[in-house]
């Protein structure tokens, strides 16, 4: 049920985090951190995995083609002041 989830809701993932320690480089390893909109897992690690940073950028596409399909757009808040009328962004 749970990867069932995670394909279906592709979309909600709003960015992907590559790292690797030490270890998991003397290893071939990684960990991906997955930020997602959900509201009770906004984190997912996927840790110590092979090939790590191909399956990152492959769930960064599909996250980003799912988007695009369900025509879902990520708003994020970076603090630009308060627009009161249109007129105020000429």
């Amino acid at each position: 049920v749970g990867s069932e989830m995670c394909i279906r809701d592709r979309y909600k993932v709003q960015d992907v985090e590559h790292t690797a320690s030490i270890w998991e480089r003397m290893a071939g390893l990684g960990t991906i951190v997955c930020y997602t909109g959900d509201t009770t897992h906004p984190k997912l690690l996927i840790e110590h995995i092979r090939n790590s940073k191909a399956i990152k950028e492959f769930i960064l596409k599909e996250s980003e083609e799912a988007r695009l399909k369900r025509r879902t757009v990520n708003m994020l808040d970076i603090g630009s002041g308060e627009v009161e009328d249109i007129d105020d962004l000429q």
